[in-house]
């Protein structure tokens, strides 16, 4: 999307959340689908030309710097909410908070945030 080329993208996992309306949306176990996909982006000038725009609109909507300050807000939460001479032995024994790093491929989402900050609730 970023370099202006037309994405056709599977359907599973968070793939679909992050193109949006973007990209034509596949069924990766089934050759037939992707066939249809791939037809569909060659053959239909005015297809591919919207994906490319609606690509650029999708871009504006994440951000490394909001993911990454979003992240840092939760955790800075979440340690406020433990209070003063909480027992940290308690959050190292579950490897928490995780390393920032694994959420990597997700900390563009809104709902991961959504569903960083309910896990952390659920784990004082």
């Amino acid at each position: 999307m970023a370099c202006g080329t037309p994405v056709i993208c599977s359907e599973v996992s968070s793939l679909p959340e992050v193109v949006g309306d973007a990209a034509v949306i596949v069924n990766p176990e089934n050759v037939f689908d992707i066939a249809r996909g791939i037809r569909e982006t060659l053959l239909d000038h005015d297809l591919r030309r919207r994906m490319i725009e609606k690509g650029f609109q999708q871009l504006r909507r994440f951000s490394w710097d909001t993911s990454a300050r979003q992240v840092l807000e939760t955790y800075e939460m979440k340690r406020s909410s433990r209070g003063p001479g909480r027992a940290s032995s308690q959050v190292a024994s579950r490897g928490w908070p995780p390393p920032v790093g694994a959420y990597a491929a997700f900390l563009n989402t809104r709902p991961f945030v959504r569903d960083l900050r309910r896990l952390l609730a659920e784990h004082p």
